[in-house]
């Protein structure tokens, strides 16, 4: 399930890729450098010597080198972590100073964006991430989302006939919630079956129900 980018919607001066280069992290593909502008205008507006963020492509830009979404019902932001595969609440404050920081660097790195760090005031940061909401608005992000169990080393997909396929981490499964246990198709559960179930329950059918709805509390039945 590969993750999308913006791609060029347009032709854009070398000059101005180039100069819009020193803005973006390493992670971010060149190739769409020019989409954002096309989307949102340029990164700065220029008056004289002086300059001011354009909010909406550093919202932009804060959305492309993270995977964010802003649900409206639940007013709230997540984010989400390649390192568990979870989206996880972010709240607006963080977004605030993690854009901070991103204006500082890009002043640090480009001698003609110096500026920017003078423009990373509590109105600004806020106006950013009001943008930010519009950008990566998503309603019923997680209303939706797949029946799988999510533990510690990827998540467990169930087919149709009732047998799970481990597959990597993605942000398509909108999971929220993990299992810490790491998956192990060879493992037999002998704790579990000899301690727990069979001193009480004598019948193999009942050994079997149980075991089905600890299985659907996973699934988040």
């Amino acid at each position: 399930m590969a993750e999308t980018s913006r791609l060029p919607t347009g032709d854009n001066s070398k000059s101005t890729i180039k100069q819009t280069s020193l803005l973006m992290s390493d992670q971010v593909n060149q190739q769409w450098v020019s989409g954002l502008i096309q989307e949102y205008g340029e990164p700065v507006f220029k008056n004289g010597s002086s300059i001011s963020p354009n909010d909406a492509y550093w919202a932009g830009l804060y959305a492309e080198e993270n995977r964010i979404l802003w649900e409206p019902k639940e007013k709230r932001f997540y984010e989400y972590s390649r390192e568990n595969g979870l989206w996880k609440i972010v709240s607006e404050e963080s977004l605030q100073t993690a854009i901070a920081k991103r204006l500082l660097n890009a002043s640090r790195d480009n001698q003609d964006f110096r500026a920017l760090e003078r423009h990373r005031s509590s109105h600004r940061l806020r106006a950013i991430v009001t943008q930010l909401k519009g950008q990566t608005e998503k309603p019923d992000a997680f209303a939706n989302a797949p029946r799988v169990i999510h533990v510690a080393n990827g998540v467990l997909v169930p087919d149709e006939h009732g047998r799970c396929e481990l597959k990597s981490f993605s942000p398509d499964f909108y999971s929220r919630n993990q299992c810490p246990i790491k998956y192990d198709p060879r493992a037999t559960c002998q704790r579990f079956l000899s301690e727990l179930l069979r001193p009480p329950l004598v019948d193999k059918y009942d050994e079997h129900v149980v075991q089905k709805y600890f299985g659907l509390c996973l699934l988040g039945h």
